[in-house]
């Protein structure tokens, strides 16, 4: 840079001469590292020299806290003593095949940059303590009022480039194979996001670290994190596009191995990618039908609060916050848009996320849920029993003596008598007042419990949370969201007598992963207080309340909340206020409720194929699969998986399963988990007659779509490749055509079918 135009740069905000010295030991350095040759060039006394010499006057400006102005030559020492040598070794490393030595020689590169930065650092906490005091007040409110023109220069600024370098530091020794270095790499990038949450580049660092947790979900959150921050980084939408063909390559292997827990977190991954504007190349209805059948069926098994989870059929609560967390990121990219198709089936997939999360939290409690009055109650003159006494008594003192001291002693018995009884019914109307009261206090007691350790009750309330500073986006939801605020109004008069009142300016742990949407937390006030998280969503149905066309009311004497509409008393007139988006919205939370995914089938005809038709007539398959609906069953896709080292055609049919499994084909679906059924009062072959057994599963599979496709016209054919299985001499009793027979099924060889169903010759 001419000198001219360094003494003008306001940007450095440094004594001249300083600044420039600082930089041309800074081009001394990028000279040196132009002549690395190979990796031991990293350890000649002339780069050291330089390097140490570049790091010690920064250090020098530091401690003479010249912290102002700063910004462009820490890039500069970051870039030439440890990046750029870095790049330079990890090539070299890699031509000489990565021997120990080698790579030694890396990683004390790499140490060398810890120990500078961790000294950076203290000398930056210090200056910070000197001139605000405290460092946790700078992280608290630091940058509540967003970036200023000097903030680039900040200490806040500083502190949080220098966890960022430390975190790139671990992560490259991480790389290199020390393994304690991933930990290390997290909790600066995690230091980093404490200093200033609103820079999407620490989350885009951190998903590079998760790439193998939770299917890539957990990866798959920070790209999204990393594209809904205030300070975006570049090369993280390009990232998440990466991401997201990466796990759609794994779909394919998830059916195959049944596992309906990886194909949940998958198929959530990828329909919040496509949501935040990533092409996926998959069928988004499809996809999203799929996915919350997959999580519903999930969720619905109760369990006990103190059972173990399982972790390969269960969701921790972590990864449930992280799917609540993804789902407002889609709702914020989303509430911006104009309202078409894709808007509002993005919407009604987040909302059937949060009708899961509600529902699982009513069925914990559901056993101790509290008597909830279903219409405002009218006000009723209040007549206590003291009040009736006493006008007795007036009543008598006015009647006329008989002046018989019989009468007087009776009138006086009587008076006792009734003055006892009523004293009788006050006892026992205060001990049943007395019991209401401990067993009402009993009932509160295990319901504030079971709340606070629920899973579903940190991600509920976060989406309530953000879905309050939502209000256009709520009150477009339209009739198709009246049962799903039924419920929810629901659970908020159960948690009524929990409630308390809300505490200004808490934070809850949970609010941290919404972070690049909320700006600045207040770190120091994190709480786990499982009643703020109640008042999060009571505030929210009261905000229901005061929107239009939500169907929810508030009445302010009892407390309560009431919906005006049950989910079956939706008005049509209401309905075609907006037809389509109720249609799509109603749509998605039915599904989201309904474990039948068969049900759904369209066609009158569903067709089953065995192995010998994918086999030895693929193309008549392929055909056939633009005009009906073709299910492969689990046994199918392990037969072909296996036979595809030796046989072409199972590779074939291989391949095209996966591409069609991908894209989330509507007319090509694998069986799904647990669609079986046995087959009643028949006798099963030996497992070790391998070809008999996966009939039998074929036949599982026809079985259960015959009696779920709920039409008396429906018809299951099984499609095989030849008239006369090979097998059939192994089956005990029946032949295939019987057992076909016996269960409504029909059997077909491929040809016959096409030849039956050609319009031609169904016209004829």
């Amino acid at each position: 840079m001419p000198s001219s135009s360094l003494r003008n740069d306001s940007r450095l905000g440094l004594p001249f001469q300083t600044a420039k010295n600082a930089l041309d030991i800074a081009k001394k350095v990028d000279a040196k590292n132009k002549d690395l040759k190979n990796i031991e060039d990293l350890l000649l006394p002339s780069f050291l020299d330089g390097k140490r010499q570049l790091t010690d006057t920064f250090l020098g400006l530091v401690k003479n806290q010249e912290l102002d102005g700063l910004g462009r030559i820490e890039e500069a020492v970051w870039r030439k003593a440890f990046y750029e040598p870095y790049t330079l070794g990890k090539q070299f490393l890699q031509k000489a095949g990565k021997l120990e030595t080698h790579s030694g020689i890396l990683k004390a590169h790499l140490y060398s940059g810890v120990a500078f930065y961790s000294q950076l650092l203290e000398l930056v906490i210090a200056s910070s303590h000197h001139q605000t005091g405290d460092l946790k007040s700078l992280k608290d409110t630091g940058r509540k009022e967003g970036p200023s023109e000097d903030s680039e220069d900040s200490h806040a600024d500083t502190i949080h480039r220098i966890h960022l370098y430390l975190g790139d530091i671990y992560r490259y020794l991480y790389g290199l194979g020390v393994l304690s270095a991933h930990s290390l790499a997290i909790d600066h990038y995690l230091e980093a996001l404490e200093t200033i949450p609103e820079n999407g580049l620490p989350h885009n660092q951190l998903a590079a670290l998760f790439s193998e947790e939770n299917n890539g979900l957990t990866t798959i959150y920070h790209y999204m994190a990393c594209m809904s921050s205030k300070t975006k980084f570049e090369g993280g939408e390009k990232n998440l596009a990466a991401k997201a063909e990466e796990v759609a390559a794994t779909k394919f292997q998830a059916n195959l191995q049944d596992s309906q827990l990886e194909r949940l977190l998958i198929g959530f991954s990828l329909v919040s990618s496509t949501f935040m504007g990533i092409k996926t190349n998959q069928d988004i209805s499809q996809l999203c039908q799929f996915t919350l059948k997959d999580l519903h069926e999930i969720l619905k098994a109760p369990k006990q609060m103190d059972q173990e989870r399982d972790e390969r059929t269960d969701l921790s609560p972590e990864i449930l916050i992280q799917m609540a967390a993804m789902c407002c990121f889609v709702l914020h990219k989303n509430s911006t848009k104009k309202k078409d198709f894709d808007s509002q089936l993005a919407l009604a997939f987040c909302l059937a996320y949060l009708s899961e999360l509600l529902d699982g939290i009513l069925r914990e409690i559901s056993d101790i849920m509290p008597e909830i009055p279903t219409e405002i109650p009218k006000p009723v003159p209040a007549k206590t029993k003291s009040r009736r006494r006493r006008q007795r008594r007036l009543s008598l003192k006015r009647e006329e003596s008989s002046g018989s001291e019989v009468e007087s002693e009776l009138e006086s018995e009587s008076s006792e008598s009734d003055s006892s009884s009523d004293f009788e019914l006050e006892e026992s109307d205060s001990e049943s007042e007395s019991k209401n009261i401990i067993l009402k206090e009993y009932q509160k007691s295990q319901l504030a419990a079971r709340i606070q350790n629920s899973s579903f009750a940190a991600p509920l309330s976060l989406m309530c949370f953000f879905l309050h500073r939502l209000e256009q986006t709520v009150s477009g939801t339209g009739p198709g969201a009246l049962p799903l605020w039924f419920r929810l109004t629901k659970l908020a008069n159960a948690l009524k007598e929990v409630a308390t009142a809300p505490e200004n300016g808490k934070s809850l742990s949970e609010d941290w992963f919404l972070s690049p949407v909320l700006g600045q937390i207040q770190t120091s006030c994190f709480s786990d207080d499982f009643k703020l998280r109640i008042n999060r969503i009571r505030s929210f149905v009261k905000l229901l309340s005061v929107l239009p066309d939500t169907g929810v009311t508030f009445d302010v004497g009892s407390g309560y909340f009431f919906s005006k509409e049950k989910p079956d008393e939706i008005k049509p007139e209401e309905r075609k206020l907006d037809e389509d988006k109720a249609r799509t919205m109603a749509t998605m939370w039915l599904k989201s409720e309904v474990s039948a995914l068969e049900n759904q089938l369209v066609s009158a005809s569903c067709l089953v194929v065995d192995t010998s038709v994918m086999l030895k007539q693929l193309r008549i398959i392929i055909k056939l699969s633009k005009r009906f609906i073709i299910v492969v069953p689990t046994a199918v896709i392990g037969q072909l998986d296996r036979a595809k080292k030796h046989n072409p055609d199972a590779r074939e049919a291989i391949r095209w399963l996966e591409q069609e499994f991908q894209r989330g084909s509507r007319s090509v679906r694998p069986q799904r988990h647990g669609a079986r059924k046995s087959l009643p009062a028949v006798k099963y072959p030996k497992r070790k007659e391998k070809m008999a057994w996966s009939f039998y599963q074929i036949l599982e599979c026809c079985l259960y779509l015959k009696e779920t496709m709920g039409s008396e016209n429906s018809e299951v054919t099984l499609l095989i490749g030849e008239s006369v299985p090979t097998f059939s001499s192994q089956l005990p009793g029946k032949s295939p055509q019987g057992l076909c027979a016996s269960i409504g099924v029909t059997l077909k060889t491929a040809q016959d079918f096409i030849k039956a169903t050609e319009p031609s010759n169904v016209e004829k």
